[in-house]
């Protein structure tokens, strides 16, 4: 479970999220929404460790997060999250396979299971065929299939996407919240920022932000 407790985040006089508390359960799907500036990334960020509040605590599976030594935190974050965005950010010059394990490298894992790891995420996406292509190869669809897949290589329990279809046509769009979907039926806690509506009704919960603040909270079991 994650928790905030009175959580803000200001950069000098402005503040990005002022006093927000949330409870989010295992296996729960959270859609993120509200207008531009809103403090909807600043959420995902802090609750991702990304990025540290100005204020309030963070708490994940019991511990405090805005309490550990950067070096935990780093652990945290590489065992618990799978980050998904955007702008994918994939490394163009790598090969999918070789952008997909990277969270591996950073785990330590040995070769031999990366390869095995690499090979189920890249067919739980549909790419198997592309693993040697490299990213720059792709269409903006399958790269960020590719990036879905890096985010569940480590089989993390929570998946962050921020703007997830964003850069995306329809199609490609639908796919991606399509492969959200599955995981969390799978188990997974997902929690996704977005500006459209259409997308948000896939998820379970929406969580509304206005000014930095959460307007409404729908469909929470709080």
């Amino acid at each position: 479970m994650i928790e905030l407790r009175n959580i803000s985040k200001n950069y000098g006089n402005f503040f990005a999220l002022s006093g927000v508390s949330l409870q989010i359960e295992d296996g729960e799907f959270v859609a993120v929404v509200g207008e531009s500036g809103s403090g909807k990334s600043t959420l995902l960020n802090l609750i991702g460790q990304i990025d540290t509040p100005s204020d309030g605590e963070i708490i994940i599976n019991g511990k405090t997060a805005t309490k550990l030594p950067e070096k935990e935190v780093a652990a945290m974050r590489n065992k618990t999250f799978g980050f998904v965005f955007q702008s994918f950010f994939l490394e163009p010059t790598y090969t999918v396979t070789q952008n997909v394990e990277i969270p591996l490298l950073l785990a330590g894992v040995k070769k031999s299971a990366r390869a095995e790891r690499v090979s189920a995420a890249l067919q739980k996406v549909g790419l198997t065929e592309k693993a040697n292509n490299k990213a720059s190869d792709l269409s903006g669809g399958e790269q960020q299939r590719v990036a879905i897949a890096r985010a569940i290589v480590n089989d993390p329990p929570v998946i962050i996407a921020d703007e997830p279809c964003g850069n995306l046509d329809t199609k490609n769009g639908d796919g991606v919240m399509q492969l959200l979907k599955e995981l969390n039926g799978e188990g997974k806690t997902v929690l996704m920022v977005t500006h459209s509506a259409e997308h948000a009704k896939w998820a379970k919960r929406i969580i509304k932000l206005c000014d930095g603040k959460v307007l409404y909270d729908e469909g929470s079991n709080v």
